[in-house]
């Protein structure tokens, strides 16, 4: 979660109503472990995108859950986001227009996210491989005056705002899996 150590990451214990979105979002993508309130809920903080007189960071809340026994006999972790809220900061101008084009938190998007992070052995090599799985959805409402500045018709920037966000993704998950194998060779 945490991108390898590079990102602020804190636990905290989950509230009712943060359990229950959590069983509810379980249910719905598929994970297979049920939370409970001894399971953590994560908050982890974007590095952040800079932009001219503007950075905008993501701030998620993340149920985190260790399930000791997976279909191959290893334990593996499910992640599920709770949810995400941005920060931006910077001129007062900047934030202002940034708020303005975007809707500021009110329309920043409907995420659902499941990543499984699991092990398995290499009968051939006699090693342990680990694997990440991700399931993630995003829905973004753009407001009229946006899409009329944007550069390029809607289904261009969908597909442009996917490869960002698959190339932000394959880049951060290679950093964690790295770090989640070096934690791993360390404990033996």
């Amino acid at each position: 979660m945490t991108c390898g150590g590079t990102r602020p990451c804190s636990e905290i214990e989950p509230t009712p109503e943060q359990l229950d979105d959590w069983k509810r979002r379980c249910k719905s993508l598929g994970a297979i472990g049920e939370p409970n309130a001894k399971d953590p809920v994560l908050t982890v903080v974007s590095p952040g995108i800079q932009f001219p007189g503007l950075k905008v960071e993501s701030n998620a809340l993340i149920g985190a859950k260790y399930n000791e026994n997976g279909s191959n006999g290893f334990p593996f972790y499910e992640f599920v986001l709770l949810d995400t809220k941005q920060i931006v900061s910077g001129l007062p101008p900047a934030v202002w227009i940034f708020n303005k084009l975007t809707g500021g938190n009110k329309n920043s998007g409907d995420f659902d996210s499941l990543t499984t992070v699991s092990a398995r052995e290499n009968k051939d090599k006699g090693t342990i491989v680990f694997a990440t799985d991700s399931l993630l959805s995003i829905g973004v409402t753009f407001p009229k005056l946006l899409l009329k500045i944007l550069p390029g018709d809607k289904a261009t920037i969908e597909e442009r705002g996917g490869k960002a966000v698959l190339k932000t993704l394959d880049r951060d998950v290679t950093k964690s899996i790295q770090a989640f194998e070096q934690a791993y060779l360390k404990s033996k």
